[in-house]
């Protein structure tokens, strides 16, 4: 376990190089991780030994390319070419948790395209908040648990994020008929059961109590539906729900609700369990962050 007390800001860094490099279907894998990081953590200059992909999971964080600088906010992708000088500053006000892969694609036909783009991407940001999340949710859970056949999974879902993030950047079109098409392959990838309780807890997230209530609402077994949304996202319906829950409390914060109501508005029983979870997961009190908000947004403001 890897201890941070010389390096203020940083939480926690799970980081897989490979050395030499893990030589899959499509590309020859350097790097998988993931970090999370605040208080401003800087991740140093350094000159880009070959693309790589960062996706925000929350949080927020500055990328440098050769010196101009990217916001990114969560579901922002960031994809980075060899050669290039970079940079990433973590946000002073939250926690930023980041994931990322770092890569060499082999040649194969048909991804003449793919590569072009990965050896010279757009400096630009795009986002794409909920289905990048998933493929680096899995593709960290198959390194994560290191369960037979993993290599051929992580081959699969690294695939996926490759074109993916093509696709994100090179097809502009955001509208009805590219999200039932992502509906439907979160569908095939999760199953009906899993995206089922998806859309019932964000659906429900006021009033949602336990994962007992969650599995009686749609007729299924607590353990069942718990191992089977561990595996299938791989987080666990708490985390999943608290992190939804943390999502709508600041968004009511920042329209000026106070604590105790937004507890209430969220199903809490008092505004003391409220702190908790809130604190847990963003690192810091409601109070606390949404100072913290104001003041970034006032600096913003006079910048």
């Amino acid at each position: 376990m890897e201890r941070y007390e010389g390096q203020w800001g940083k939480r926690y860094h799970f980081d897989n190089v490979y050395d030499p490099l893990l030589e899959l279907s499509r590309v020859k894998l350097l790097q998988a991780g993931e970090i999370i990081a605040g208080d401003g953590y800087v991740i140093e200059e350094h000159e880009q030994v070959c693309p790589e992909i960062s996706y925000v999971v929350s949080g927020h964080c500055d990328f440098y390319e050769d010196g101009k600088v990217f916001h990114a906010a969560q579901g922002d992708l960031h994809v980075v070419g060899r050669g290039v000088r970079h940079m990433i500053v973590a946000g002073e006000q939250d926690n930023l948790r980041m994931a990322y892969i770092a890569f060499r694609l082999r040649p194969c036909p048909g991804w003449e395209a793919l590569e072009a783009f990965y050896r010279n991407p757009p400096r630009e940001l795009r986002n794409d908040l909920h289905f990048s999340r998933l493929l680096f949710e899995q593709l960290l859970y198959e390194i994560y648990a290191a369960r037979p056949c993993a290599q051929e999974a992580m081959d699969s879902w690294i695939n996926q994020i490759l074109i993916h993030v093509y696709r994100v950047f090179h097809c502009r079109d955001e509208g009805e008929g590219r999200r039932i098409v992502e509906e439907a392959r979160l569908e095939r990838i999760m199953g009906h059961t899993i995206l089922k309780t998806l859309r019932h807890i964000d659906s429900n997230l006021n009033r949602i109590g336990s994962i007992s209530q969650i599995a009686e609402e749609l007729k299924y077994n607590p353990a069942y539906l718990s191992r089977i949304f561990r595996e299938r996202t791989g987080m666990t319906m708490q985390r999943y729900i608290a992190e939804k829950k943390v999502e709508a409390a600041k968004a009511l914060l920042e329209e000026g609700v106070s604590v105790s109501e937004a507890a209430v508005r969220l199903g809490y029983g008092s505004s003391q369990s409220f702190y908790k979870m809130f604190s847990r997961c963003e690192g810091c009190a409601p109070t606390q962050y949404l100072r913290r908000k104001r003041e970034t947004d006032v600096q913003s403001d006079t910048d």
